[in-house]
C-alpha cells in the first residue's frame, strides 16, 4: 500500500528550513512520506507529488484561497503552520493570522497561541475544531536537546572574526518596506494589492508608500547609531544581523568602510546568533521573544519620532531607547551588568512568553508531528485522478539539477553564472536547495524523538 504523504513548501531557508526538516523527519518516523519544494511553487509540485497533505505558512491572497479549495476537493489536507504566529502590530494581527481570508479549504490551522486562535474564530469560514494551539515549533531549537547542533561561542567568534576578549552586541533588523521608498515602488503597490494588506496599511501608517518612507528613515537612523557606537570605542563586537527578507546591499554600501569591530551577518540561523550574543538591539521583532527565552538583555530601538512599526507586546520586556544617547547608555549598562539590567523586565517577559509562546519544552515539533500524522492517517487517501502533466513537467524543470532552472528564473542568467544569489528584491540566498535539505537531514536525524515502530504501536 502506498505511504501517506505530505508536501512542505519552504519560504526562507535561513528562517524555516531547519525547523521544517526536523518536522519532516518526525513525520517520516511516523510512517509518512515527506517531500519539499520552494514556496510559491507548490501549485506545480502538488501535482508532481500528489500528496495527501500540504503545509502552508499562510493563506492571504485570492489565488491561495482558490488553490486550497481545489486541493481540498481532491481530499488533500491543507494545514497552516505560521512562520510568524505573533504579528507585532495590533492593527495587523487579525489580517496576519488570516482572519480576513476565506479559509474554507483549510483542514487545520496550528496556532502559536490562544490569542491567534480567538482572532481566527471571528472568521466565519472556519470552525473551532479546525484550530489547534501548538506553541512555537521553531523555538524548540532553544532547548537543551539541540545544543549539539548549535555553534559554540568559540566557533561563532572564529567564523566571523570576532575578538574573544569582547562581549558580542547584536543589532537585529526586522522585515521592512524600506527599499521600496527608493526603488521597486510598483512591486510594493502590486504586492500590497495582491496580498490585500493595502487597506490595513492605510489604517496603520497612512498607506504602503508612507510606511516604506518611515521604514527607510528608521533604518538610516539605525545605521547611524551603529556607526556612532563603533566610533565611540565601545568595548564590544558589534554584530549586524540582517533579516532574510531585507535588501542586504543597503547595509553593505552604508558600512563599506567599517572597521573590524562590526560584522554583517546575513546567512546564519538566528538561534546561532542569539545564543552567542550578550545584548540585543531590535525593532519590535520576534527575536525579542527568543532573547527573552535565553534571558538576554534587549533594547527596543525607537529613535524615529514618527515610528509606525512598534508593538507594546514586543517592547514591554525591553528598555525603550528614543535617542542615541539613551541607546548608548543602555547598551553599556546591559553589557556591564546584564542581570541587573533585565531584573525589572522579568515578570513582563514571563507573562508575554507564557501567553504568546505557550510551552517551551523543546517538544512542540513532536506534538505537531503526532497531530499531523494522526490526522492524515485517519483521513481517506487523496483522490487525484488524471495527473496534470503540464504542471508536473514544469515542476520537474524547476527542480532540475538542484533547482538550477529556478535559480536562473529567480536570479537571472548573469547572476546565476557568476554565483551571485541576490534576487530582484535584494535578498541574499533566500531559496532552498536540495543539498541544503540533505545537510539538515544528516545533522538532525540523530535528534528525532520517536521511531516509527514506537509511534505505530501507540496508535
Amino acid at each position: 500500500m502506498k505511504k501517506r504523504s505530505i508536501l512542505i513548501p519552504i519560504d526562507h531557508k535561513w528562517r524555516d528550513l531547519a525547523a521544517y526538516v526536523l518536522l519532516g523527519l518526525e513525520l517520516e518516523a511516523r510512517g509518512l512520506e515527506v517531500n519539499f519544494c520552494r514556496n510559491t511553487l507548490e501549485h506545480f509540485f502538488i501535482e508532481y507529488y500528489q500528496p495527501d497533505g500540504i503545509i502552508l505558512n499562510q493563506v492571504l491572497s485570492e489565488q491561495s484561497e482558490m488553490y486550497t479549495k481545489q486541493w481540498a476537493n481532491h481530499g488533500v489536507g491543507v494545514y497552516i503552520l505560521p512562520t510568524e504566529g505573533i504579528p507585532t502590530l495590533s492593527g495587523m494581527y487579525k489580517y496576519a493570522v488570516g482572519g480576513f481570508s476565506d479559509l474554507s479549504g483549510v483542514r487545520r490551522i496550528y496556532c502559536w497561541n490562544d490569542i491567534s486562535k480567538s482572532r481566527l474564530l471571528e472568521n466565519q469560514t472556519i470552525k473551532d475544531n479546525q484550530l489547534v494551539t501548538i506553541g512555537v515549533p521553531r523555538f524548540d531549537f532553544y532547548s537543551n536537546s539541540f545544543k549539539s547542533i548549535c555553534l559554540t561561542r568559540a566557533q561563532f567568534n572564529a567564523k566571523y572574526g570576532l575578538s574573544s576578549d569582547r562581549k558580542n552586541l547584536l543589532v537585529a533588523t526586522n522585515f521592512t518596506q524600506a527599499d521600496f521608498h527608493i526603488s521597486n515602488k510598483g512591486f510594493l503597490l502590486q504586492d500590497a494589492k495582491h496580498l490585500r494588506y493595502d487597506g490595513v496599511m492605510n489604517d496603520l501608517g497612512n498607506g504602503v508608500e508612507e510606511c516604506a518612507r518611515l521604514d527607510y528613515e528608521s533604518r538610516k537612523l539605525l545605521i547611524d547609531s551603529v556607526k556612532k557606537m563603533a566610533a565611540s570605542g565601545l568595548n564590544a563586537n558589534i554584530i549586524l544581523k540582517l533579516h532574510p527578507s531585507e535588501s542586504h546591499q543597503f547595509y553593505v554600501d552604508e558600512l563599506s568602510e567599517k572597521n573590524g569591530q562590526i560584522a554583517i551577518i546575513s546567512q546564519e540561523l538566528i538561534w546561532d546568533v542569539l545564543m552567542n550574543c550578550d545584548v540585543e538591539i531590535k525593532r519590535s521583532c520576534t527575536t525579542a521573544f527568543e532573547s527573552w527565552i535565553l534571558e538576554k538583555p534587549t533594547i527596543e530601538f525607537r529613535l524615529n519620532p514618527d515610528e509606525w512599526y512598534q508593538s507594546e507586546i514586543h517592547s514591554c520586556g525591553s528598555f525603550i531607547a528614543t535617542s542615541h544617547e539613551l541607546l548608548a547608555e543602555a547598551t553599556l549598562s546591559a553589557l556591564n551588568n546584564p542581570t541587573k539590567f533585565t531584573e525589572k523586565y522579568t515578570t513582563c517577559r514571563e507573562s508575554v512568553l507564557d501567553l504568546y509562546c505557550g510551552e517551551r519544552d523543546g517538544l512542540r515539533t513532536v506534538t505537531l508531528a503526532n497531530d499531523l500524522a494522526k490526522d492524515i492517517t485517519n483521513q481517506p487517501p487523496a483522490y487525484w485522478g488524471v495527473r496534470n502533466y503540464k504542471a508536473t513537467a514544469i515542476a520537474a524543470a524547476l527542480g532540475f539539477n538542484d533547482w538550477m532552472m529556478d535559480d536562473i528564473r529567480v536570479y537571472g542568467l548573469k547572476n546565476f553564472l557568476t554565483g551571485s544569489r541576490i534576487d530582484q528584491l535584494g535578498r541574499l540566498d533566500k531559496h532552498v536547495h536540495y543539498s541544503d535539505i540533505a545537510n539538515w537531514r544528516e545533522r538532525l536525524a540523530p535528534l528525532v524523538c520517536l521511531k516509527n515502530s514506537e509511534y505505530l504501536g501507540a496508535l
